[in-house]
Protein backbone atom coordinates (compact mmCIF):
# COMPACT_ATOMS: atom_id res chain seq x y z
CA UNK A 1 0.00 0.00 0.00
CA UNK A 2 1.14 3.27 -0.52
CA UNK A 3 0.77 6.86 0.65
CA UNK A 4 2.24 8.23 -2.57
CA UNK A 5 0.06 10.89 -3.56
CA UNK A 6 2.46 10.94 -7.04
CA UNK A 7 0.80 7.97 -7.43
CA UNK A 8 -2.43 9.49 -8.32
CA UNK A 9 -4.22 9.45 -11.87
CA UNK A 10 -2.63 12.30 -13.72
CA UNK A 11 -5.52 13.98 -14.48
CA UNK A 12 -6.13 13.98 -9.94
CA UNK A 13 -3.20 14.51 -8.87
CA UNK A 14 -3.04 18.57 -9.86
CA UNK A 15 -6.65 18.35 -8.12
CA UNK A 16 -4.76 17.46 -5.12
CA UNK A 17 -2.35 19.27 -4.95
CA UNK A 18 -5.18 22.14 -4.82
CA UNK A 19 -6.91 20.19 -2.38
CA UNK A 20 -3.78 20.26 -0.14
CA UNK A 21 -3.44 23.57 -0.90
CA UNK A 22 -6.92 24.46 0.73
CA UNK A 23 -6.45 22.75 3.53
CA UNK A 24 -3.57 24.52 4.45
CA UNK A 25 -5.37 27.70 3.97
CA UNK A 26 -8.09 26.84 6.58
CA UNK A 27 -5.85 25.73 8.75
CA UNK A 28 -6.14 22.11 8.17
CA UNK A 29 -3.01 19.55 9.08
CA UNK A 30 -3.63 16.50 7.73
CA UNK A 31 -1.78 13.42 6.94
CA UNK A 32 -2.29 11.04 3.56
CA UNK A 33 -3.16 7.55 4.89
CA UNK A 34 -3.28 5.94 1.44
CA UNK A 35 -3.73 6.28 -1.83
CA UNK A 36 -3.17 3.27 -4.00
CA UNK A 37 -2.76 -0.99 -3.39
CA UNK A 38 -3.24 -3.88 -4.83
CA UNK A 39 -6.13 -5.85 -5.57
CA UNK A 40 -4.91 -8.20 -2.94
CA UNK A 41 -4.22 -5.78 -0.38
CA UNK A 42 -7.73 -4.03 -1.25
CA UNK A 43 -9.39 -7.69 -0.66
CA UNK A 44 -7.00 -8.06 2.19
CA UNK A 45 -8.08 -5.28 4.08
CA UNK A 46 -11.91 -6.05 3.06
CA UNK A 47 -11.73 -9.13 4.67
CA UNK A 48 -11.43 -7.79 8.36
CA UNK A 49 -14.46 -7.75 10.50
CA UNK A 50 -16.25 -9.97 8.33
CA UNK A 51 -13.93 -13.38 8.56
CA UNK A 52 -12.00 -14.91 11.64
CA UNK A 53 -8.79 -13.60 12.33
CA UNK A 54 -6.96 -16.15 11.32
CA UNK A 55 -8.42 -16.15 8.07
CA UNK A 56 -7.77 -12.46 7.99
CA UNK A 57 -4.02 -12.70 8.80
CA UNK A 58 -3.61 -15.39 6.11
CA UNK A 59 -5.21 -12.71 3.37
CA UNK A 60 -2.58 -10.52 4.71
CA UNK A 61 -0.23 -12.85 4.72
CA UNK A 62 -0.61 -13.11 1.38
CA UNK A 63 -0.56 -9.60 0.82
CA UNK A 64 2.48 -8.96 2.44
CA UNK A 65 0.81 -6.83 4.98
CA UNK A 66 1.01 -7.54 8.88
CA UNK A 67 -1.12 -9.22 10.69
CA UNK A 68 -4.10 -8.07 12.91
CA UNK A 69 -4.54 -8.42 17.02
CA UNK A 70 -7.90 -9.54 17.53
CA UNK A 71 -9.02 -5.68 18.26
CA UNK A 72 -7.96 -4.61 15.04
CA UNK A 73 -10.00 -7.34 13.19
CA UNK A 74 -13.12 -4.68 12.03
CA UNK A 75 -14.32 -3.57 9.04
CA UNK A 76 -12.67 -0.91 7.39
CA UNK A 77 -13.42 -0.79 4.04
CA UNK A 78 -17.12 -1.02 2.36
CA UNK A 79 -16.20 -2.18 -1.22
CA UNK A 80 -14.12 -4.32 -3.08
CA UNK A 81 -14.26 -2.59 -6.18
CA UNK A 82 -11.89 0.63 -4.52
CA UNK A 83 -10.89 3.52 -6.16
CA UNK A 84 -7.34 3.25 -4.18
CA UNK A 85 -6.69 -0.15 -6.63
CA UNK A 86 -3.80 0.51 -8.99
CA UNK A 87 -4.63 0.59 -12.23
CA UNK A 88 -2.12 -1.23 -14.95
CA UNK A 89 -0.83 2.05 -15.50
CA UNK A 90 0.11 2.20 -11.97
CA UNK A 91 -2.18 4.76 -10.49
CA UNK A 92 -5.04 5.33 -8.86
CA UNK A 93 -8.07 7.32 -8.16
CA UNK A 94 -8.23 8.10 -4.68
CA UNK A 95 -6.27 9.19 -1.45
CA UNK A 96 -7.32 8.66 2.36
CA UNK A 97 -6.45 10.96 5.25
CA UNK A 98 -6.44 11.45 8.74
CA UNK A 99 -7.13 15.13 10.23
CA UNK A 100 -4.37 16.13 12.66
CA UNK A 101 -5.19 17.97 15.82
CA UNK A 102 -1.91 19.04 17.45
CA UNK A 103 0.46 17.12 15.71
CA UNK A 104 -1.59 14.36 16.61
CA UNK A 105 -3.94 11.94 14.10
CA UNK A 106 -7.90 12.26 15.11
CA UNK A 107 -10.16 9.88 13.01
CA UNK A 108 -13.23 11.12 15.27
CA UNK A 109 -15.54 12.86 12.60
CA UNK A 110 -17.09 14.95 14.37
CA UNK A 111 -13.53 16.52 15.69
CA UNK A 112 -14.36 20.53 14.88
CA UNK A 113 -10.69 22.48 15.74
CA UNK A 114 -11.43 25.45 14.20
CA UNK A 115 -14.75 25.86 16.50
CA UNK A 116 -17.04 26.88 13.61
CA UNK A 117 -19.47 23.98 14.38
CA UNK A 118 -18.94 22.26 11.36
CA UNK A 119 -16.82 18.91 11.48
CA UNK A 120 -13.51 19.32 10.37
CA UNK A 121 -14.41 16.15 8.14
CA UNK A 122 -17.34 17.96 6.77
CA UNK A 123 -14.95 20.92 5.69
CA UNK A 124 -12.46 19.11 4.00
CA UNK A 125 -14.68 17.29 1.81
CA UNK A 126 -16.27 20.15 0.80
CA UNK A 127 -12.99 21.79 -0.10
CA UNK A 128 -12.31 18.81 -2.17
CA UNK A 129 -15.66 19.16 -3.80
CA UNK A 130 -15.42 23.13 -4.75
CA UNK A 131 -12.74 21.93 -7.14
CA UNK A 132 -14.50 18.69 -8.58
CA UNK A 133 -13.17 16.00 -6.37
CA UNK A 134 -15.77 13.09 -4.60
CA UNK A 135 -15.65 13.81 -0.73
CA UNK A 136 -16.35 10.18 0.52
CA UNK A 137 -18.55 11.96 3.66
CA UNK A 138 -21.38 11.18 1.11
CA UNK A 139 -21.03 7.33 1.48
CA UNK A 140 -19.85 7.35 5.25
CA UNK A 141 -16.26 7.14 4.59
CA UNK A 142 -15.06 10.62 5.86
CA UNK A 143 -11.73 10.08 5.60
CA UNK A 144 -11.59 9.67 1.86
CA UNK A 145 -11.62 11.62 -1.45
CA UNK A 146 -11.99 10.42 -5.22
CA UNK A 147 -11.86 11.91 -8.46
CA UNK A 148 -15.24 11.62 -10.51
Amino acid sequence: MSKDPKILRPAIYPLYVQWSGLMAQNGFGYAITRTGCSLAEQMAIYTQGRMTLPDVNRFRTAAGLYLLAPADNKVVTWTLKSEHILGPDGYCNAWDFVLLKDGRPTWDVKIDVDNDQIPDYVEAGKLAESIGLVAGMHFKDFCHIQGK
